[in-house]
């Protein structure tokens, strides 16, 4: 099963993001300050606020164009190492679906797998070092491994935010190695990364949104909620 999704679609979903995202602001912030300066929260809150301002305002017609937009504002304004990667990562993705209205298993997978390569790339992070990687990565392969194994798109999707979750909750156990946090050595374990809770969010709130617009695209007319306005 391929899923079709608009310009009107996206922005409602990255609106949905930047809200679940400001709402877990204070939680990034405590994840932070356990192994670091304590700004992870404040960064992405100001990022992704930046995007909605920028949604508000834009002309992009295509969902890759809006998708690279929202990569560069959130980039611009975040700043530091989340504003990077996250930015970079999710350029990558929309780079691939370029020219694509529908979205098949095939290039769901194929846009995990360019985010988490673009992400490693620029950052020099592995699966392991307690970043966002460590979320990233397992939500790839899970998604790749779905394809393989016949799932549709969805399917696929929902494998990943599992994945995606384990891979965020591993990072409790794990001894940064990247980033400032890798200074205090030891005293890292037993904290989830900041960076990998903010992956998990993202993917959890696109996935709730995308779920919903299923669930509603397939109820019978007279009983499709009209959808949420920010």
């Amino acid at each position: 099963m391929t899923a079709s999704i608009g310009t009107e679609q996206m922005m409602r979903l990255l609106e949905k993001v930047a809200r679940d995202v400001e709402s877990a602001q204070e939680h990034l912030t405590e994840l932070d300050a356990a192994m670091g300066d304590g700004d992870h929260g404040v960064s992405m809150t100001i990022g992704f606020r930046a995007v909605r301002k920028a949604l508000a305002t834009t002309s992009e017609s295509s969902v890759p164009g809006l998708l690279l937009q929202a990569a560069h504002t959130f980039q611009a304004a975040a700043g530091a190492t989340v504003g990077a990667l996250l930015g970079a990562g999710v350029r990558g993705a929309a780079n691939t679906l370029t020219g694509k209205a529908q979205f098949g298993p095939q290039e769901l997978s194929g846009s995990f797998r360019a985010a988490l390569d673009t992400v490693m790339k620029l950052g020099g992070a592995e699966p392991g070092d307690k970043t966002l990687v460590d979320c990233l990565h397992p939500a790839t392969v899970a998604a790749e491994t779905a394809v393989r194994d016949g799932k549709d798109a969805f399917g696929a999707l929902r494998s990943a935010l599992e994945a995606a979750e384990q891979g965020m909750e591993s990072t409790r156990q794990l001894v940064a190695r990247k980033g400032r946090a890798s200074r205090l050595g030891e005293r890292t374990r037993g904290h989830v990364d900041p960076g990998a809770a903010s992956c998990f969010l993202i993917l959890r709130s696109a996935v709730e949104f995308l779920e919903q617009e299923r669930s509603r695209s397939a109820a019978p007319p007279t009983e499709r909620a009209a959808p949420h306005q920010p």
